[in-house]
């Protein structure tokens, strides 16, 4: 009875597996990869984005430019220097496969980035499911004279921008905006780990000049004790990426 019970539950594994493997072959397209490929002949698109792996893995994916797959990595490292080009505001992520003389291409995730022209697009597995998140980075959201946090963590913290105390959610943004012009502004700044007790862990000054913006991005936040206090960030002067 028991070798009958297990038989039984193996046939409806294998179902249940061959059903899912024939529903993602369903899915796969053919399709050719793009041969000496540049990023930088796609900046006329109306849509561009920095694309993140945040919890360190390394992703190397395929998007469909034109007829073609060109290829894309997510980086790992700290930066967002490299950013990409999209005709269309749904970003769709592909995986390769080969199958004899037939190059598939799998979609893997899409990513939405709605009427935004500069987006960082954060990825990262939750649960074993990869998740994304969409930070707006665009001229429109960060215009001249703007002091902006962006909280690329998965933990909130707490600043203070010109004495203004404001709570960052992860991958939220926060802003603090200044009277445009020429001059140099001079603004104090403190970064508060939360907890019943919210903590300082280090306040300075920037400068920047109101004509363009200063945006601070945090991708880690410590935790709440004496031993750790670094806090990893990014500041970038002037004005977003396509502008």
């Amino acid at each position: 009875m028991r070798t009958i019970l297990i038989k039984i539950l193996l046939g409806i594994a294998l179902v249940f597996a061959s059903g899912e493997l024939a529903a993602q072959r369903q899915a796969e397209t053919r399709g050719k990869e793009a041969a000496n490929f540049s990023w930088d002949s796609q900046k006329d698109q109306k849509y561009s984005f920095c694309l993140l792996s945040m919890d360190g893995l390394k992703r190397a994916y395929y998007v469909k430019v034109g007829d073609v797959f060109a290829p894309i990595e997510a980086s790992t490292a700290r930066s967002l220097d490299t950013m990409f080009f999209s005709d269309t505001s749904n970003i769709v992520f592909y995986t390769k496969r080969v199958d004899g003389k037939d190059t598939l291409f799998n979609p893997v995730l899409t990513v939405g980035i709605g009427n935004k022209e500069d987006v960082v697009i954060c990825l990262a597995e939750r649960d074993g499911a990869l998740v994304s998140n969409v930070i707006d980075i665009s001229a429109k959201n960060l215009p001249a004279g703007v002091f902006a946090v962006v909280n690329l963590s998965n933990k909130p913290f707490g600043v203070a921008i010109d004495k203004k105390l404001l709570r960052v959610e992860p991958f939220g943004m926060v802003k603090q905006a200044f009277t445009p012009n020429d001059e140099i502004e001079e603004v104090p700044f403190k970064f508060y780990i939360l907890g019943k007790k919210p903590k300082l862990a280090f306040e300075r000054f920037f400068s920047f000049a109101t004509s363009q913006n200063l945006t601070m991005y945090v991708f880690d936040v410590p935790r709440n004790d004496a031993m750790d206090k670094e806090v990893p960030f990014l500041i970038r002067y002037g004005k977003a990426p396509r502008k």
